[in-house]
């Protein structure tokens, strides 16, 4: 059996990320997203030869206000809430990722199940 090498669930064939990564189509969908969130211009060389799943934050030069943005911009888009105990752990792409894909599920499961968890302080934890 194979699994995604993010998310860790069973390969349903999304595709490959540098590194040679196999990935869920939801994870591959995240690392496009990423990638798309940077151009070519922040860096001295192509993304595609420089940002890999395993790039650190520090490899990239992204400063305080840098992350901060970063954060602002994945909980607007993923309806995620991320700790600031948990932003300074996140040390690479794919701690990023991993944590949007773990916690983005777990919102939608809330409000599956009728509850906004932006606006539950039950569900925080």
């Amino acid at each position: 059996m194979t699994v995604c090498q993010f998310c860790r669930e069973t390969i349903d064939s999304g595709g490959w990320a540098p590194g040679g990564y196999m990935l869920c189509s939801a994870c591959a969908g995240l690392w496009r997203w990423f990638l798309d969130r940077f151009d070519d211009a922040e860096f001295r060389v192509p993304k595609e030869e420089y940002l890999t799943p395993e790039t650190t934050f520090l490899q990239m030069r992204v400063d305080s206000l840098d992350t901060v943005e970063l954060v602002m911009e994945v909980e607007e888009q993923f309806g995620v809430s991320i700790t600031d105990p948990d932003a300074e752990r996140m040390q690479s792409v794919v701690d990023l990722l991993r944590y949007i894909r773990r916690h983005a599920k777990k919102a939608d499961e809330r409000k599956a199940a009728g509850r906004d968890p932006l606006w539950d302080r039950d569900l925080d934890g």
